[in-house]
């Protein structure tokens, strides 16, 4: 052993805090049949996000997630400064033709969500914003979207 080592070593300033248990979730399995192919959810009960004890959890899971990443906001913002500077941040997608439109979205820096056009397949033709979307069906949307 080096004695050199242990001595070029600091102490602990403090003691470390007891460590804070992780929730657990309960398990409430919930049978689901579609096309004949059974599957078994346990934690279905959590899909609705306004009843008490959901929000109970989510507030503890909350808890327990910021007592560890405690101390990390630091290297995360770092983190996050890197990969916003690797990622095309103002793009066009493809446009793809669909019943005499052309579909296409864009995204802007600075927004999370890209907003999605269509314009007639004609020279010269605007761009229509996508508020057409909500009156279309929910199989044109999905398709077009790639949402619910």
């Amino acid at each position: 052993m080096n004695s050199e080592a242990n001595a070029n070593t600091p102490a602990p300033t403090s003691t470390p805090a007891a460590p804070i248990t992780p929730p657990i979730a309960r398990l409430h399995p919930v049978e689901h049949v579609i096309h004949n192919d059974r599957r078994i959810d346990p934690y279905n009960w959590l899909h609705d996000k306004q009843t008490p004890e959901v929000l109970s959890y989510l507030i503890a899971e909350n808890a327990y997630t910021d007592s560890v990443l405690g101390g990390t906001e630091a290297l995360q913002e770092k983190l996050y400064q890197e990969m916003l500077g690797r990622i095309q941040q103002t793009d066009l997608s493809v446009p793809y033709l669909l019943r005499g439109y052309l579909y296409f979205s864009r995204t802007e820096e600075g927004k999370q969500y890209s907003v999605h056009f269509r314009k007639r397949d004609a020279e010269n033709s605007a761009d229509e914003l996508g508020a057409w979307l909500r009156r279309c069906g929910p199989g044109l949307r999905r398709t077009i979207s790639g949402s619910t």
